[in-house]
């Protein structure tokens, strides 16, 4: 299969590789898109706890064997520390992202725990099934703020998790008091929203 490899800091090659084999746990997806998001860009820069070669990415859907359209979490816990053992997987002391402790979206295939696939509707285009990981923190977030339609919002960054974030708040039907952002772009985004 074809991958990207990051190979060093600032160093991506697209290469031929051999296709993961899953172990009795994972599946092998193929994956039809993932998302470039700001740990790929700052550590395209800066290949920090990587290891290399790394095929990154984190936001992946693709589809199974059996045709099934799925979108991945990334996050995989231990399963016995003592924050697994209370359900909170997400504090595990001993976690691992898919495309940064091993190997993520920007290849073919993908080899993925069968927990971690959640099945996505027909009608959800590709470029949309990548914003499910990011827009699931921010919906993690919003509900963890436990804000109101009544509360004062204040976003501070308006990337895809601010703009979530901003989304968040008109499901609810609050008006965001102020999103802080420096980018042009970006500003008009969370006022379009």
């Amino acid at each position: 299969m074809k991958a990207l490899l990051l190979e060093g800091d600032g160093v991506l090659n697209l290469r031929e590789i051999e296709d993961p084999i899953p172990d009795n746990r994972s599946i092998l997806v193929t994956v039809e898109a993932t998302g470039i998001g700001g740990s790929e860009y700052l550590s395209f820069k800066n290949t920090g706890i990587r290891p290399l070669p790394n095929i990154m990415g984190h936001g992946i859907s693709g589809v199974t064997p059996d045709g099934q359209r799925v979108s991945i979490y990334p996050l995989s816990s231990c399963g016995k520390c003592p924050y697994c053992l209370e359900g909170q997987e997400q504090l595990c002391d001993n976690w691992s992202l898919i495309g940064v402790q091993s190997n993520g979206g920007f290849a073919q295939k993908v080899s993925v725990p069968h927990h971690q696939l959640f099945k996505i509707p027909n009608d959800l285009s590709w470029a949309q099934s990548v914003f499910i990981e990011p827009f699931a923190n921010s919906v993690n977030a919003w509900e963890q703020s436990c804000a109101h339609k009544d509360s004062k919002v204040c976003v501070i960054g308006g990337g895809s998790l601010g703009l979530g974030l901003v989304a968040c708040a008109n499901t609810s039907g609050n008006e965001v008091t102020d999103v802080l952002e420096k980018s042009v772009s970006r500003q008009a985004a969370a006022l379009r929203l």
